[in-house]
């Protein structure tokens, strides 16, 4: 082209109906050792952030959540128990959950015991990464219902000049252990 570079053009950007993305991420899932329910939930949940723009906590993440079933984070075919249950509190047990499934099962608890005692609180142990927790928020929400939704994780965020791993946390609830 007598010495000129030619100018780099963006590539078209495909969109991809809603449904087939989660069947194919949910296929994706399944095929990676996730029970076809827990992968259903999970590829809801991950389109749903990559909807409202949240790519980090979108079909992206699927490579990690397959990685930790194959390492044995995750169970793919986990069953989740209810551990503990007091009035308007409840703890399950989940058994290596996947995130998005153990979130949904303590969003419904939560909503149940609500309804029940006009408040409702369940957490969950033994689960993986919770994802976008908007999308929990949003189905207390379409309960008609106010709620607050956290999770926790080892500290990922690190103070401006800090060296090696730890810091502070993401989540609102910050635990001093990291644990």
């Amino acid at each position: 082209m007598f010495g000129r570079t030619p100018i780099p053009v963006a590539p078209a950007k495909k969109l991809i109906v809603r449904e087939t993305l989660e069947a194919f991420a949910a296929a994706l899932l399944q095929a990676g050792g996730f029970r076809g329910d827990y992968a259903r939930q999970s590829a809801e949940h991950l389109v749903w952030a990559n909807l409202r723009g949240a790519e980090s906590h979108g079909v992206l993440r699927i490579p990690r959540y397959l990685e930790m079933v194959e390492l044995g984070i995750v169970k793919g075919d986990a069953q989740p128990t209810l551990s503990r249950e007091f009035a308007a509190v409840a703890v399950l047990d989940g058994d290596l959950v996947p995130g998005a499934s153990g979130m949904a099962m303590a969003t419904d608890k939560a909503v149940e015991l609500a309804g029940k005692f006009g408040i409702g609180l369940c957490s969950v142990m033994r689960t993986s990464h919770a994802g976008a927790v908007g999308y929990f928020a949003e189905r207390i929400a379409r309960a008609g219902l106010v709620g607050i939704v956290m999770s926790a994780s080892k500290p990922l965020m690190v103070y401006h000049g800090a060296r090696g791993e730890g810091g502070l946390h993401q989540s609102p609830r910050d635990r001093s252990s990291g644990q």
